[in-house]
């Protein structure tokens, strides 16, 4: 992911994995699922990227008319960051991405 020449690729690809995710939950009728952040662990990938990735492909298909979602749960862990830190940034990343 370090790579510039693959960071286009590689943010389709995990946009993908969420999409696919996502349609999974509706064809099975599913009204909650609990999803992980990918790639930003193993792979250490640009986590912000990473984390806009996952909340922008997940807002825009809880405002679809598809999502038979009702709730989306995220595991969030944070490492040797400040747990508090790192709520408030996925929260903002939320907020980017409805607003």
């Amino acid at each position: 992911c370090r790579v510039p020449a693959q960071e286009q690729r590689w943010q389709i690809l995990l946009q993908n994995a969420y999409q696919s995710s996502l349609d999974e939950a509706s064809k099975l009728n599913l009204t909650s699922i609990t999803i992980p952040p990918l790639s930003i662990g193993v792979f250490k990938c640009d986590y912000k990227t990473a984390l806009n990735v996952m909340m922008g492909t997940i807002v825009r298909f809880l405002l679809s008319d598809t999502s038979t979602l009702q709730e989306v749960i995220l595991v969030v862990w944070s490492g040797s960051k400040n747990p508090e830190a790192m709520a408030q940034e996925w929260l903002h990343a939320v907020d980017t991405h409805i607003l």
